[in-house]
């Protein structure tokens, strides 16, 4: 049985756009990774087989960076009206 898209998306908390980014990874760290096992390549080292994972895991982290700050700051601008009357004065 296969999972549909949105199933995915909600089990594993990710968007379509996260999702793509991994399977390209997992497809070419696939890749290197029999390159280097099979020893078709003896310059190919461990980090250049795991760099797709360390890139994507890099994209991912950047994406929600960015979709992070703009949740802060559209918080602050839409908060400031609910804010304001929670402040407390010090006098």
């Amino acid at each position: 049985m296969f999972f549909s898209l949105r199933e995915l998306i909600q089990w594993l908390g990710l968007t379509l756009f996260e999702i793509w980014i991994d399977l390209i990874a997992i497809l070419i760290f696939t890749v290197l990774m029999a390159i280097k096992l099979e020893e078709q390549d003896t310059s190919l080292t461990w980090w250049i087989v795991f760099a797709p994972l360390f890139t994507a895991d890099a994209m991912n982290a950047y994406f929600c960076t960015i979709v992070l700050i703009r949740m802060y700051l559209e918080s602050i601008y839409k908060g400031i009206a609910f804010y304001k009357p929670l402040e407390i004065r010090l006098n």
